[in-house]
């Protein structure tokens, strides 16, 4: 502190030495040299000459700024912002002079950013990565904003995009990006085109199909004007750019034309296996104990004309699961639990260990011996794995492996006591069978990693998940424990309802799978007969849309022009008098109306409408018995 002082004194006496009288007396009293030195700035500040020096002396900083190996670009650009803008506050300049600031700025910046550029690829020979090269090729092509706070913007865009190449997060993504964009957006930082936009508009093109459809849907309006506002401008260029970043768009199109719009991670050609349908416990519905419902599994595969390799069952591999099991509790990784239900889900819930789970091996064979025969002490215990009680995910907090359970079993019978559960049986079937990938809803997403400690565990081959979205529907039930309730009350007419959301009942509603093969779009199906006549009837909706000496095209027959327009007494329209124009372009007009010709040879059909099943549009249940209105006869 003494040095300083000194120092600080030192500096106050060279001040005084070097003013005048009246310069003198405005900082005599200042007890320290920073006082004096904020004196007099504040007394020259808007001298001239002195803003010159001030300035000269910015300009030199500014031109030895550089960035250091670990900083980031936004606080590289906050570094140099700063400075820029305290020059710009000093100079008093025409407007040429201005510009030639703001030219000499981006240059030298430019140039700073080219030298650290050079000094990274020196040392590193080459850039990892694609956004690790989409900022270089930005900053490089100037399309990385204008701004500390716009390159920071774009930094924070490209952490983002990555997302999209995660195939179960593409919608979310989407929705994310539409809900930040405001609805005049053109760019995504700025009003000029940045590297950000690019990545986007690649990351959107490189999934075809997939984006098409949600785009076509208009589900997310901002990003659909902003994708179309970019392809308008800049075509050509983005499908080059597309080309180097994730193959050109002709060419994928053409490769992934026939094949779905899935993104397996780690997937081979030839070496994929997927595993499908978890537990035959309820007929399979479109969202996703009996023999009956076992049955029906394959019955439903094929009805949505999916070819499956092999039906396995569970039960196979009871001996190996058990076996299994005791190796885990020899190895100190499960342990036997007789903790009550209710206690251990309590416990589980707040993270409190167990008292069971530091028993001996000696102890858990004993009481895994009680689970096996099913006596009265082993039907009060359960085998659950020793993973991490206090996770935050709670999938991980020692799950439940094996219980006792005496009921018949619908292909061995009573034979076993005790059966594995879901989480334990599923690791090691697959590894088992040689299941690459599983597919399965996105309500799942916290057992993957309970999953893979599973199987690193039992030390086998890991799987790998895909998550999907289940679909979202109104005046249903795609829970099969509600649908149950319905079938058991005798409410509907069993799982094959054409009210209820599963396959069979879908099949009973309409002969939707019969006749799917037979759009017109599909070649394979072969041409139908058509029926022309003179009189042909059109919807009354299409009718009263119709003026008169409008062209309008008749699906799949051509176009027409309406002559005359008939109404009755109370002004509804009765009939439309036209005549062919079958040399017009089906794409000039606005109406492509389907008609029905008019013949006296009908055939009589009973039309049967269906009603909702339940007349609330959403079900959100306490856990408590429900009663709800419901709609018997459709």
């Amino acid at each position: 502190l003494e040095t300083k002082r000194k120092r600080d004194q030192n500096a106050l006496t060279v001040i005084h030495q070097g003013l005048d009288d009246d310069m003198f007396e405005k900082v005599a009293n200042a007890t320290n040299s920073k006082q004096a030195w904020d004196t007099l700035q504040n007394s020259f500040e808007g001298v001239s000459r002195v803003k010159k020096v001030c300035f000269q002396t910015l300009r030199g900083e500014f031109e030895h700024l550089k960035m250091f190996d670990k900083e980031s670009i936004s606080d590289y650009f906050g570094r140099v912002l700063y400075v820029v803008n305290q020059m710009k506050r000093l100079v008093v300049a025409t407007e040429e002079a201005n510009k030639e600031l703001d030219s000499m700025t981006i240059d030298e910046l430019n140039g700073s950013l080219r030298a650290y550029e050079q000094r990274i690829v020196k040392k590193r020979s080459k850039l990892n990565g694609t956004y690790v090269l989409l900022r270089y090729i930005g900053r490089d092509l100037k399309l990385y904003g204008v701004g500390a706070f716009q390159s920071g913007k774009i930094d924070e865009w490209l952490d983002f995009i990555p997302i999209f190449d995660k195939g179960s997060e593409f919608e979310r993504a989407c929705s994310i990006v539409d809900s930040c964009m405001p609805s005049s957006c053109t760019y995504l930082v700025g009003q000029n085109l940045s590297i950000t936009d690019i990545a986007l508009w690649s990351a959107l093109s490189y999934f075809g199909k997939r984006s098409e459809s949600l785009r076509g849907f208009f589900k997310y309006k901002n990003l659909e004007k902003w994708y179309n506002t970019l392809m308008s401008k800049y075509k050509s260029s983005l499908n080059n750019i597309l080309g180097l970043y994730s193959g050109s768009i002709e060419k994928k199109k053409t490769y992934i034309s026939n094949l779905p719009e899935i993104d397996l991670p780690n997937a081979e050609v030839g070496k994929v296996c997927l595993r499908f349908a978890p537990e035959p416990n309820g007929y399979l519905h479109i969202a996703k104990k009996s023999t009956e419902f076992v049955e029906s599994l394959p019955k439903d595969i094929v009805t949505l004309g999916i070819v499956y390799d092999a039906v396995t069952y569970t039960f196979d591999y009871f001996p190996q699961l058990m076996d299994m099991a005791e190796k885990l509790i020899c190895e100190g990784k499960a342990n036997v639990d007789d903790t009550p239900v209710d206690q251990m889900r309590i416990k589980r819930d707040k993270g409190v260990e167990s008292k069971c789970r530091n028993y001996s091996v000696s102890k858990n064979l004993e009481l895994w011996k009680e689970m096996i025969v099913g006596s009265d002490r082993g039907l009060m215990c359960c085998l659950r794995g020793k993973l991490d009680f206090q996770n935050p995910n709670k999938c991980l907090r020692d799950p439940v492996y094996y219980r006792c359970n005496l009921a018949h079993h619908h292909r061995v019978g009573f034979k076993y006591k005790l059966y594995p559960t879901y989480d334990f049986a599923s690791p090691f079937v697959d590894a088992f069978e040689g299941i690459t990938h599983v597919l399965r809803s996105n309500e799942y997403r916290d057992r993957d990693d309970q999953c893979h400690m599973i199987q690193e565990d039992m030390g086998v081959r890991k799987v790998c998940f895909y998550e999907f979205s289940r679909l979202s529907m109104v005046y249903t039930l795609l829970s099969k424990r509600k649908i149950l309730w319905f079938v058991q009350n005798g409410r509907v007419d069993g799982w094959d309802d054409p009210r209820v959301p599963t396959i069979q009942g879908m099949v009973r509603r309409e002969p939707f799978v019969r006749i799917m093969p037979r759009h017109k779009k599909f070649k394979e199906a072969g041409d139908k007969c058509t029926l022309y006549t003179k009189n042909i009837w059109i919807d009354y909706a299409d009718a009263i849309s119709i003026s008169a000496n409008d062209e309008v095209t008749l699906m799949d027959w051509g176009n027409c022009i309406i002559k005359e327009i008939k109404r009755n007494e109370m002004g509804i329209v009765v009939e439309l008098l036209g005549v062919l124009y079958l040399e017009g372009s089906v794409k000039a007009t606005e109406l492509k109306l389907t008609w029905l010709p008019e013949t006296d040879e009908l055939v009589r059909l009973q039309f049967v409408e269906f009603d909702y099943l339940i007349t609330k549009e959403k079900l959100v249940l306490p856990r408590q018995p429900f009663c709800i209105t419901i709609v018997i006869d459709s």
